[in-house]
């Protein structure tokens, strides 16, 4: 990154419905920052928001088909150089980043494993134990929990000008921050 303005934030944008995505999100939160890091849930609205004309692949079942990050100036980073990118602007990993974006042999080493655990993370899912988040995204896809849901937006809509934002985001496949602002508002109201 000699020559070059380095960014003052990265924007990460993410696979909310997975598992082992919203684990990585966690670990990467606490850590030290060279430069900060702010989480983004790909097709959601925010995404949309903050990037419409950002192209955001998806794969056959309709899930982001790689980890994408944006600087503050722009420049974006997609699959092993967004991975890259996030170890670099963190304390203990930049070296390891640096390593990993100078050596062809070690880039490619790096490609190979960002894919594999890319495509794989469903299958990766299944071996890890379920969380809070996970338990309330999988309930949330029964019909009780889709029932619960509708309850849970009928009480927490906002006014007029902003329900159609917040339905979107409340979906059994939305971001798991939406339905746990949308759960708190509900038990709030007694529902």
């Amino acid at each position: 990154m000699t020559g070059i303005a380095h960014p003052t934030l990265l924007t990460i944008l993410y696979d909310a419905n997975c598992s082992m995505c919203r684990r990585c999100k966690g670990w990467l939160a606490p850590r030290k920052k060279f430069v900060p890091l702010a989480f983004v849930a790909q097709g959601g609205p925010e995404a949309a928001k903050r990037y419409p004309t950002l192209r955001l692949g998806m794969d056959n079942a309709g899930r982001p088909d790689e980890l994408v990050v944006v600087a503050n100036d722009g420049r974006v980073w997609r699959g092993d150089g967004a991975w890259i990118m996030v170890l670099w602007a963190l304390r203990d990993h930049r070296a390891l980043a640096v390593r990993l974006a100078r050596n062809p042999a070690t880039r490619a080493l790096a490609r190979r494993a960002f894919a594999f655990l890319s495509h794989n993370r469903e299958v990766i899912n299944k071996f890890l134990p379920e969380t809070k988040d996970d338990a309330m995204v999988r309930e949330l896809k029964t019909p009780a929990g889709a029932a619960f849901e509708k309850r849970v937006m009928v009480c927490a809509l906002p006014p007029a000008g902003e329900a159609k934002e917040l339905k979107s985001g409340m979906t059994a496949n939305g971001t798991v921050n939406a339905l746990k602002e949308a759960y708190e508002k509900a038990k709030a109201k007694g529902v």
